[in-house]
């Protein structure tokens, strides 16, 4: 194995890990191509134009077949029993090829190499043949790119030669995190009480995800997560631009009133996307001189106050007063009063 973060000078031919084999040997040449070594040397930018690098990603070079001496339209031996290597070779064909070689323990020439500061990593002295280039450590904020194969040498674009150094530019694949925060308040909120959220995404997943209270697991898209007041989840790993939507299953239940912020976007890369739930519950009013949550309850008696004393005594007062002038009226009536 050798490994080897410095940029290597020189390296003229730029190519994209798109997958396939897009760099191979042309047809109509001759001479001798393995007797000599070369360089494959990446350079790896978050940009088109080169000003942001993407430093300490990890790749790996494997040799995967061989350049024949002649030139015909397929000049590739494959070291795969099994596997046919030509235009038409796809990079994830040899991967799987790679890993049952491996478990038979047959060697392998292979190149580890990671990306400086300058988001550059090189080697050299590299054996003439077909290669397996992959990331095999994606950094913060991306998803490994795409593997390619390529040849050591290659031709020049133009037809007029063979080119031992090598340059590849890897496309990235950036991603993005969402962050899923609960709060609960009101004097009769429950902070011990665990709310559960419905996720979606752009995409299937799982994404990987971490708790504020040191869990950790994974979700996909339509699964479910549990969060208590002053908690927080962290989703990682969304391709940028990825749409998504979080929803409480309990939403404005259990005499809560729920207040959603953020909770529907895209990602963007190289930052979280900040959702925000909060649950809030309060104890309703039911007396003048006290509150509850549940049943009705009578609020203390006032003191100081005569006047529920007063009414009654009144109406005592008027109402023997009646009553005696009509026993008056009465009497009267009797003693005057004529006999037939």
């Amino acid at each position: 194995m050798k490994r080897i973060t410095a940029g290597f000078a020189g390296g003229l031919i730029l190519m994209l890990l798109a997958g396939t084999m897009n760099v191979f040997a042309a047809s109509g040449q001759t001479g001798s191509v393995q007797d000599r070594t070369g360089s494959i040397t990446i350079n790896y930018y978050d940009d088109t134009d080169g000003k942001k690098s993407v430093s300490g990603a990890g790749f790996r070079a494997v040799k995967v077949g061989e350049v024949g001496e002649g030139f015909d339209s397929y000049p590739f031996i494959s070291l795969i029993p099994g596997l046919t290597i030509n235009e038409t070779t796809k990079a994830a064909d040899v991967i799987g090829s790679i890993k049952a070689v491996c478990k038979e323990g047959k060697p392998a020439v292979s190149y580890e190499l990671e990306t400086d500061q300058n988001g550059m990593a090189a080697v050299s002295a590299v054996e003439t043949g077909v290669y397996l280039l992959e990331e095999t450590e994606a950094v913060e904020y991306h998803r490994a790119s795409e593997p390619v194969l390529l040849t050591v040498p290659c031709m020049e674009e133009d037809g007029s030669g063979w080119n031992y150094d090598v340059r590849v530019a890897p496309k990235p694949v950036r991603t993005g995190d969402l962050k899923i925060t609960k709060t609960v308040g009101g004097n009769a909120g429950d902070r011990e009480k665990r709310f559960r959220f419905k996720v979606t995404f752009g995409e299937k997943g799982p994404f990987p995800y971490t708790s504020s209270d040191g869990r950790s697991g994974s979700v996909s898209s339509g699964g479910t997560l549990e969060l208590a007041d002053g908690e927080t989840i962290l989703i990682s790993g969304l391709l940028e631009g990825t749409a998504y939507s979080v929803s409480e299953i309990r939403a404005n239940m259990d005499g809560y009133t729920t207040e959603a912020e953020n909770s529907e976007g895209r990602t963007v890369y190289g930052k979280a996307a900040d959702c925000r739930f909060t649950n809030t519950k309060n104890s309703v009013p039911t007396g003048s001189g006290g509150s509850s949550t549940g049943g009705g309850k009578a609020g203390p008696v006032k003191t100081g106050d005569n006047t529920d004393a007063v009414i009654p005594a009144i109406l005592f007062f008027v109402s023997g007063g009646i009553l005696a002038a009509a026993g008056l009226l009465h009497g009267r009536g009797r003693r005057h009063g004529r006999h037939f």
